[in-house]
């Protein structure tokens, strides 16, 4: 069987399959709460304002309710990509869920 696409990127561009793929973090979490709940991030960068961590997940799409309708309900395959800003402090201050 071949390897989906994604499977085979470099690991800053890998989407991986989380449980919690489509749950946003919580202001204030710890960088700790946030490993045991996403897993490491594609990619981290500082600034003097803290550190930015970026993941892609694996997720799917529900089906509209036109979709079912119609009978085009399959699942579609989309990532979900999380980047979560947090402060000096290691708490998140701010994230963008999409």
């Amino acid at each position: 069987m071949e390897k989906a696409i994604w499977d085979q990127a470099p690991d800053q561009y890998k989407v991986r399959e989380s449980a919690n793929a489509g749950i946003p973090p919580r202001k204030g979490m710890s960088q700790g709460q946030v490993l045991s709940m996403y897993g490491p991030p594609n990619t981290k960068s500082l600034s003097g304002d803290g550190e930015t961590w970026t993941y892609m997940f694996k997720s799917h799409r529900k089906a509209t309710f036109g979709q079912v309708i119609t009978g085009m309900n399959q699942l579609a395959l989309t990532p979900t990509q999380g980047i979560i800003m947090f402060g000096t402090n290691g708490r998140v201050k701010n994230f963008m869920w999409q």
